[in-house]
Formats: structure tokens, sequence, C-alpha cells
């Protein structure tokens, strides 16, 4: 099916960054017209963002473990649909969500290869959220609570009460976390770059 979206949308279908692409415009119901703003924003992650996301968006839980992630479509879609986040945004905070999933292990201590994650919450958050910083500081100040069969992302009470504001600074210490795994995801990917280079030599 995405093979064939792909053909329909004008994606090339080569590397495993194409596929990523046209998994994103299954995600986000992109038609023709949205695929130049839809690569543009793919674009502008990071290379080790791009690596974090590419990961999930083509795990397919039976060869490696992976998330799915409930709501991702809404969510998506509510980014898209609000000036003041749009799919740039949405796609930077999904991969920080991605990486404190990772880094906490929950892929490592399932019984199965597929760990569900109902994003419900920070979708409605998304569709409300009236100023970029605040959406920007979602990773922050959401937390992730085991379910009987899956986990459930839930944004705090007090973030929730700044959806509606406008000037809005997170504390420093939050920044200054989320810039640091920020830069780890990019040596991460130039140290795996570095390799797959000396590898030819």
């Amino acid at each position: 099916y995405v093979g064939e979206r792909a053909g329909m949308l004008g994606v090339p279908f080569e590397d495993f960054g194409d596929l990523a692409i046209a998994r994103l415009a299954c995600l986000t119901r992109a038609k023709k017209e949205d695929m130049r703003l839809l690569k543009e924003d793919w674009g502008r992650l990071g290379r080790g963002d791009r690596d974090l996301f590419t990961q999930y968006l083509l795990g397919d839980g039976l060869h490696s473990p992976t998330f799915v992630l409930k709501f991702l479509p809404m969510y998506l879609d509510n980014a898209k649909n609000n000036k003041s986040v749009g799919l740039y945004r949405a796609f930077m905070v999904l991969v920080e969500l991605l990486n404190i999933l990772a880094s906490n292990g929950y892929l490592d201590t399932a019984k199965s290869n597929v760990v569900t994650v109902n994003l419900q919450d920070i979708a409605n958050f998304t569709k409300e959220v009236e100023s970029s910083a605040v959406f920007m500081a979602l990773p922050g100040h959401s937390t992730f609570l085991p379910r009987h069969d899956r986990l459930d992302l839930i944004v705090s009470a007090k973030h929730k009460e700044q959806s509606g504001q406008m000037l809005w600074s997170d504390d420093p210490m939050q920044e200054m976390r989320v810039l640091l795994r920020r830069m780890d995801r990019r040596f991460a990917s130039v140290n795996r770059e570095i390799e797959r280079l000396s590898s030819r030599v």
C-alpha cells in the first residue's frame, strides 16, 4: 500500500529516506500538492533525528521491535491544521518522545516486539495549543503511564493550563536537556556515517 501510495504522489521509492517520506505521506493523508512542504519539513530535521524517525517509521514488529503509536494520524492532522504547530514542530516533538521511549528501555523489557503507545492526550493538546513554545516543551511535561497492554502518554495538568498562553518560556534546565539529547543523536549519526565510510576503504 505504501509503495502504491508513493507512486501516486510521485515519491521515489529507492532508499530508506524515500520509504520514510512515503509512510509519512500516508500518515498525514497527503495529497500531491502537499508533498513539497512535507519533504521540506522532513529535510529540516537533523540527520540524527531523521535516522531515529526512520527507524520507527520502517519498524514492522517482526524483524525488529517497534512502537505502535495510536492516534498518530490524529496528532499529525491536528498539528498540520494548527498554525502555531505545523508538521515540522510535530516531527521534532515526536522524535523527542521516541528518543525518551527508547532511552527508557520499554522495548527491551516488553513481552513482545510491539509496544503500543496511546497518543490521544497529546493529539488533543496539539489541537488546542496556541503557542509554539508551549507545544515544543511537550516532551518535558508529559509522562508515559504503563497500562495493562499499552503506554499512555499524558500531558501534565499544569502544562495543559498553558495551552492558551501566547507568551511562555520553559525551565532553562528542561531546554538544556532537550538540546543535549538532540546533540547526542547528531553525534551518533555522524559516528555511524564515519563507520560506514571507513568500511568502504
